[in-house]
């Protein structure tokens, strides 16, 4: 079990520093840290004993926190989605 909090620790690290690399990221990896340091806090905290099954739960709210920031900050202030953005840099003619 420790084994696996310093595998995600160290994850979890990789992870913010990857994505603290644009603004529309900074969301993200905030709540990366706040899911994984909540559910951290949660396994030594007696009162808190359905943290673990919580995990699930704040893991969905993350996909979902991730699928709306980048499919609907960007197009509020007038840029393209990453996907846009992707298939431009892929399908570019040559």
């Amino acid at each position: 079990m420790l084994l696996l909090l310093i595998l995600l620790s160290i994850l979890s690290l990789w992870v913010v520093w990857k994505l603290f690399t644009s603004w529309v990221w900074w969301l993200l990896g905030i709540l990366i840290v706040i899911n994984l340091f909540s559910w951290i806090a949660g396994l030594f905290n007696p009162l808190v004993g359905l943290m673990n099954n919580n995990l699930w739960i704040g893991l969905l709210v993350l996909a979902l926190a991730v699928a709306f920031t980048i499919n609907v900050t960007p197009p509020l202030f007038g840029k393209p989605t990453l996907l846009k953005q992707w298939q431009a840099r892929t399908h570019r003619k040559h």
